[in-house]
């Protein structure tokens, strides 16, 4: 797989917006048909979570390597698995009593 070298401002946004949801969604799709097969067939729970795990990082590992082709996937994987999750942990500490902190280092 050679490098992607955008010609267009579209191209860029169609490869963030996979990077942003697809393969996300890519990975919890995969993980839900593991979870209902192991459930179906009646395997052990310990199992399911190791085919998971693995299943996740071989996703995750492709995501990489994808990622390192078109970087604009990889700036949607970024920002799906950095900048949200930090964003949300910020907004429940805020709502948890953190604002009181803030109001504290803002005081006059």
């Amino acid at each position: 797989m050679e490098k992607k070298v955008y010609e267009k401002k579209s191209e860029k946004v169609i490869d963030f917006l996979i990077g942003f949801f697809g393969i996300p969604l890519g990975l919890s799709l995969a993980a839900g048909i593991i979870n209902a097969t192991g459930r179906y067939i009646r395997l052990e729970y310990n199992f399911i979570a190791i085919v998971n795990v693995v299943v996740f990082l071989m996703g995750l590992g492709y995501s990489i390597y994808v990622a390192r082709k078109r970087k604009f996937i990889g700036r949607g994987l970024l920002f799906v698995f950095v900048v949200v999750p930090l964003v949300l942990l910020g907004t429940c500490l805020l709502n948890m009593g953190g604002g009181r902190i803030l109001g504290q280092l803002f005081k006059r």
